[in-house]
């Protein structure tokens, strides 16, 4: 997966299209929610002026046939609507016999109901449990009497009860969940609550809840992770002219202006205020003095300022585009530095008057285009103007996207492209891509396996030995033949610590306890070059994004930059020793573990020690085991330290998004453990455990589709795939006889993983159970003695490699960090 901008979220920036199916559903959900709102006439109008139906006239009557009672014409309605499979026909017309025998036993009608169970219920039925059960109420002889011995509720409850009950058994096209808008609303809000870490309910549907905003008028988590089911209905009444007000500006901003203006009149809930809406204009025309004259009557006094900045900036940078330098200093000067409140940035926005063109312009600052921008600027304005005055763009749309998001994460084992979403029903991601079975055993080496990586191209996979030997597979045609070619480099003279792809998969490096660093073009398995300059073994290295150059960490207490094409060493930092690295998407920033148990971000944009740091003092206190020292000047060569109190940091990965830090701890406890930092907020969100680490240094990362999920290995052996989110273990994946030391998700082919271990093989797992063992033809390099080419056994080919984990207790936070196993299939 592409690299997205550092600072989004992982899955929260998953594009949901609005494709033309979608807009017609949500125009069938706006309907069926006008009506229930008692606005009939609106719900009419509205289908009008779009052309879309709510449900078809077949539809229409057999609900209305249910409320009704009239059960014969309910049933006949029943065949000619469209079911899910036959199975699901018969379960309609059972549920439809089975009320109509209730309703006849309330009644007093022993002897129609009778009539009912013999000839309707009992032919239809595979179930002798509830025949029997339903025989039993026959001796019922008042409706209180059915009430105590059954759940009937009365006629109008049940009937209720049934048209939901019957949504299952009905296409979701053909006939609508009852308050289905409600429903994705509620769901939306679930999600944002799900995203803070201490908020509960949600205040409002006009803006996110999140972290960085006052949340005071939600309430707050409790300690406890059980909670109270919603109440949809109490959720209806909470938010209902916030609901009217959203359909209003979907209508608005689809043309459908004579609904707008109906359902403004008939209800008298405005979508926004005069004022917001011609302020809204004025930042979409460029009439800023207009937009500055009505900041005081949108917002109170203490924001005008940095709206009013926010405003200038654009203003500004509308002038560059335009090559206007002179009206762009002047705008700098007399409408941006009055209200800026960083002298640094500042500073930055007065460089952009050297930018020669609007291309330079755009790589130096987030300016896109007029429209575009100015489109951000109004979100932008949102941290200043309450969203009861000034809605977000589009709002009911995010919302559903943030329900579909939802119902995307309780498919845990979802490893797969969503496909065919619907706002008519919950996606439930049915089956799971998840890797289980042994695919190929590759054993190359004499010695014990101690890292492996994909390419991120997904056609080799790369192995270090403790041997020394560097080990290359072309894992590209794996899917198609089971067929991988294999080069076997001596490339050290010690063991091998570390590997790393560039990001074109064209290039190798790998790392060693000899204190060298080798360059190896990986189609050839040519050597290119060896770095030279560390005094003691080399831990780690990392690739810059733009291939040019890398780092490289020792036990020497250096981090080293060095150039790849001449070999020259560019930067030097003496450090504590640094036990593992990574580089952000962007490359301005280089993120290290030390063996002082400090998460350092360096800036790599500026020069200097990160000693400077120092003196800064701590923005909060150790919270979790957690100190945080933040810089709050973007020149100086540190940007923040995270200091553990307690854990030993020994790995770390960084998410594509460039937001999350994943670190393996090492702890005297049975279970090891790793922790899941958020980078923004500097916290630890996240623990995962379940890994067996006492002496290994284990090594988990991010997988999957999206890496939704983190992938370790065990010293007992073991392979574990964890849910990313919620910290549950999906599957346990065995066969190493050894420690598993390092794992590797495929990049490109998410349902495929590799593992190496000290039992001298590795192992690429795939959903899907192999038919027949692969081949492995093998090239060695500068290696005499050839080796055995082995492959897996059938028994591994063909049996799954999945245990149930043994129930162990838990340590601190249970609640928090549950524990799920893989339940042999």
């Amino acid at each position: 997966m592409a690299p997205q901008q550092e600072g989004s979220f992982l899955e929260e920036t998953v594009p949901i299209e609005h494709s033309d199916s979608q807009k017609n559903e949500m125009l069938r959900l706006i309907q069926q929610l006008l009506q229930g709102m008692g606005l009939p006439e609106c719900a009419d109008l509205l289908r009008q002026e779009s052309g879309v139906e709510l449900e078809s006239e077949i539809v229409t009557k057999f609900r209305q046939g249910i409320q009704n009672g009239n059960w014969d014409e309910a049933k006949k309605l029943a065949l000619a609507i469209d079911v899910n499979n036959d199975d699901a026909s018969k379960a309609m017309q059972r549920k439809l016999a089975t009320q109509q025998y209730l309703e006849l036993l309330a009644e007093g009608s022993q002897l129609s109901a009778l009539n009912v169970l013999q000839d309707k219920i009992t032919p239809v039925s595979n179930d002798e449990s509830e025949i029997v059960r339903l025989s039993s109420l026959l001796t019922c002889t008042t409706e209180d009497d059915l009430k105590t011995r059954s759940a009937y509720c009365g006629a109008e409850i049940e009937r209720q009860r049934l048209a939901v009950s019957i949504q299952s058994d009905i296409s979701a096209n053909t006939m609508l969940e009852q308050d289905r808008l409600w429903e994705l609303a509620l769901q939306a809000t679930q999600h944002q609550a799900e995203q803070c870490t201490d908020i509960q309910g949600i205040s409002t549907l006009l803006r996110d809840c999140s972290d960085e905003l006052d949340c005071s008028r939600a309430s707050k988590k409790p300690k406890t992770s059980t909670e109270d089911p919603p109440d949809l209905s109490q959720f209806i009444i909470t938010h209902g002219e916030e609901m009217t007000r959203l359909v209003l500006q979907l209508l608005r901003d689809s043309g459908y202006t004579n609904t707008f203006n109906m359902i403004e009149k008939e209800t008298g809930v405005h979508c926004e205020s005069p004022d917001s809406t011609k302020f809204r204009s004025s930042i979409e025309s460029g009439d800023w003095d207009t937009a500055i004259e009505l900041l005081p009557k949108l917002t109170d006094e203490g924001s005008v300022p940095q709206a009013a900045f926010l405003i200038g900036r654009q203003r500004y940078l509308e002038h560059l585009e335009n090559g206007d330098a002179i009206q762009a200093l002047t705008v700098l000067q007399e409408h941006v530095s009055p209200y800026c409140r960083s002298p640094s940035e500042l500073h930055s926005l007065a460089t952009l008057l050297t930018c020669c063109d609007i291309s330079d312009l755009s790589s130096r600052s987030a300016y896109t285009s007029v429209a575009r921008s100015r489109k951000k600027l109004v979100e932008s304005l949102h941290s200043c103007i309450d969203c009861s005055i000034l809605m977000e763009h589009n709002r009911l749309w995010k919302l559903v996207g943030q329900a579909q998001q939802r119902q995307r994460e309780q498919c845990i084992s979802l490893n797969r492209p969503v496909e065919g979403f619907t706002l008519l029903r919950d996606y439930t991601g049915e089956g799971s891509d998840l890797p289980k079975y042994t695919m190929v055993v590759l054993r190359q080496s004499d010695d014990e396996v101690w890292c492996l990586q994909f390419s991120p191209d997904g056609n080799w996979l790369s192995c270090g030995c403790r041997d020394g030997y560097v080990i290359l597979h072309d894992v590209g045609q794996i899917s198609k033949d089971n067929t991988i070619t294999t080069k076997r480099l001596l490339s050290h003279k010690q063991s091998v610590t570390h590997l790393s792809f560039s990001s074109d998969s064209e290039g190798l490096l790998s790392a060693s306890t000899d204190t060298s660093i080798k360059y190896w073009k990986t189609s050839t398995g040519e050597l290119l070059r060896t770095f030279s300059g560390h005094l003691d073994p080399v831990l780690s290295v990392r690739w810059l994004p733009s291939g040019d150059s890398f780092f490289s960490s020792s036990e020497d207490r250096s981090v080293y930059k060095w150039c790849i094409e001449t070999g020259e060493l560019q930067r030097h930092w003496v450090t504590p020793v640094v036990l593992d690295m990574t580089v952000t998407p962007c490359g301005k920033s280089l993120i290290t573990i030390d063996s002082d148990r400090q998460i350092i971000c360096y800036n790599l944009e500026v020069s200097g020690d990160y000693e400077n740091m120092f003196h800064k003092k701590p923005i909060e206190e150790y919270s979790r085991g957690l100190l945080t020292l933040q810089s709050t000047d973007n020149s100086e060569p540190v940007r923040w330290i995270m200091q553990e109190r307690e854990k030993e940091l020994t790995t770390c990965e960084l998410s594509d998004c460039g937001r999350y830090l994943l670190c393996g701890i090492s702890v005297k406890e049975s279970r090891g453990c790793s922790h899941l930092y958020d980078l923004h907020l500097k916290k630890r969100i996240q623990k995962y455990v379940g890994a067996k680490q006492l002496t290994h240094v284990i090594r988990p990362i991010f997988g999957g589709h999206y890496q939704r999920f983190v992938l370790s290995g065990s010293e007992d052996g073991r392979v574990i795939i964890t849910h990313r989110k919620t910290g549950k273990v999906i599957s346990t994946l065995t066969g190493h006889l050894k420690s598993t030391n390092s794992v590797a998700w495929n990049p490109v082919r998410h349902d495929i993983i590799a593992s190496c271990s000290d039992d001298t093989t590795v192992r690429i797992w795939s959903p899907a159970i192999v038919a027949a063992p692969g081949q492995i033809e093998e090239e060695v390099n500068n290696h005499n003695d050839p080796m055995d080419a082995l492959t897996s056994t059938d028994d591994n080919a063909r049996e799954p490699d999945v245990e149930e984990d043994e129930e162990e207790e838990e340590e601190e936070d249970r609640d928090n960090w549950s524990y799920n196993t893989y339940e042999d299939p």
